[in-house]
Parts: C-alpha cells; sequence; structure tokens
C-alpha cells in the first residue's frame, strides 16, 4: 500500500508541475527528482502519536482542497497514512508555534520511501501563525493545495499571498518567511539540492543588524536548535541583502 501511495502522489505532482505554463526552469529540479525517486524504496517506522494540531486542522483542509482532482485525491490517500510529526522541538521557539508546524513525510530521513535527494511531502499550518524570517541551502517549492499562505521574500520587500492551487520557489539561500491567516494551510513541500543544510533564523539584533539562529536536522527529521551567530557582509550578500 506504501508503494502505491507514494508512486500515485509523486507521479500527480509531477504531472501538475510539468503542465504548469508559471513555472518554467524554476520547477525542472523538483520534477527531475520526482521522476527519479524509486517508490519501491519504501521503509516501516514506529508510528507516532498523532500531533494535536493534526487533529484539529487537517480534516477542515482536506475538505476544501483546490487542486486538479487526481492531485486532491493523491494528498488524501497520502494525508490517511503519513507519519505526522511536529518539526521544531526543544528551547528557542515559541509553542504554539511550534505545535502549529507539522508535516507528514512522503521521500526522505522518515518518508514512506527513503532518498537523499529530495525531501517531499505535506506540510500543515495551523491558522493564525507568523513563521519568521529564515534562509537554508536547499531549493524549496510549496504548492498550496487548502487555505491561503503570505510570503515574504528578503528583510525589505513586499509580502505575496498564494491560494490553493498557486507554487512559489525559493531560491538556495534566500530569506523568506511565512504568514497564515484564518484557517489551516495545506501545502506540498519538497526541498532538492543540500537537503541537509541547516535552517538559519534571522533575529533583528539590539545594537542594529541581525543575528541568525541554526536549527538542525534530526535523524528523526525534527529540527533542534544548535548554535547562534551575527549575520556577517558575507551571508547578507550570499541571501540578496546588499
Amino acid at each position: 500500500m506504501s508503494t502505491t501511495v507514494a508512486q500515485t502522489f509523486k507521479d500527480q505532482l509531477s504531472t501538475d508541475l510539468k503542465a504548469r505554463t508559471d513555472g518554467g526552469p524554476a520547477l525542472e529540479p523538483f520534477i527531475s527528482q520526482l521522476d527519479a525517486l524509486d517508490c519501491a524504496n519504501t521503509q516501516s517506522l514506529p508510528a507516532l502519536p498523532t500531533p494535536p494540531s493534526v487533529a484539529a486542522h487537517l480534516a477542515p483542509a482536506l475538505a476544501t482542497l483546490g487542486c486538479a482532482p487526481g492531485l486532491a485525491d493523491a494528498v488524501r490517500q497520502f494525508a490517511g497514512v503519513a507519519r505526522w510529526y511536529q518539526i521544531f522541538e526543544g528551547e528557542g521557539i515559541e509553542p504554539t508555534l511550534a505545535e502549529g508546524l507539522v508535516a507528514g513525510q512522503l521521500a526522505g530521513q522518515v518518508g514512506l520511501v527513503t532518498s537523499d535527494t529530495i525531501r517531499t511531502g505535506l506540510f500543515l499550518l495551523a491558522p493564525g501563525l507568523h513563521y519568521p524570517l529564515h534562509q537554508h541551502g536547499a531549493l524549496e517549492l510549496y504548492f498550496v493545495v487548502s487555505g491561503r499562505l503570505t510570503l515574504q521574500y528578503g528583510t525589505r520587500a513586499e509580502p505575496f499571498t498564494l491560494g490553493p492551487g498557486e507554487h512559489s520557489v525559493t531560491p538556495s539561500n534566500t530569506v523568506h518567511a511565512l504568514t497564515t491567516h484564518q484557517v489551516p494551510t495545506l501545502v506540498i513541500y519538497a526541498w532538492v539540492g543540500d537537503v541537509e543544510s541547516p535552517n538559519w533564523w534571522w533575529v533583528e539584533a539590539r545594537e542594529g543588524g541581525w543575528d541568525r539562529v541554526c536549527w538542525e536536522r534530526q535523524p528523526d527529521a525534527k529540527w533542534i536548535q544548535t548554535r547562534s551567530e551575527a549575520v556577517t557582509d558575507a551571508v547578507l550578500a550570499e541571501a540578496g541583502e546588499l
């Protein structure tokens, strides 16, 4: 069953991305990795308790899917068997934010399918959350299938909002923030490229400028805070902020 669910999800997602006229070359790395994914490479992992955010918000999100029918069916099938987990744990994050960010991984460390080259699955965000400015080395796809998601690229850019059926591609190391609205938001996500890169959260420094806090992915795919440092001119340049 796991193989069939994974195969259907990745095929439907790849088909949708290939058909998009607004994606262009930016979607090609994701399509390539999806098409190369071997869904026979399944794994069996211990079950986890259902996170409270899944119990509260998954059903309403699934009831309002706004994507192609084949993909919507694949999302529902996978959501029902996904091993949902809270993404961030430990100190350094406000509890409501931590509890409101959960994922079910289709491919990756703890996915139905193992992969070293792509991390993809479903990302469920509770209503009224702000996921602050952060950056990572991986190229990132967000494909909203339910709810609305407002994104901000960089520290000075105007935010923009995605609705059901719309997507964004965040370039490597671009600083970005996410905000949800009055209803749960369900997103198909994918990371390609440097999928093991840290996740750096930016925080305004008291004396001006920025610091950044490092979150590192653990073997169970959860992120924990490990260290912090000042944002240097080199980091600003890499992020396109100079």
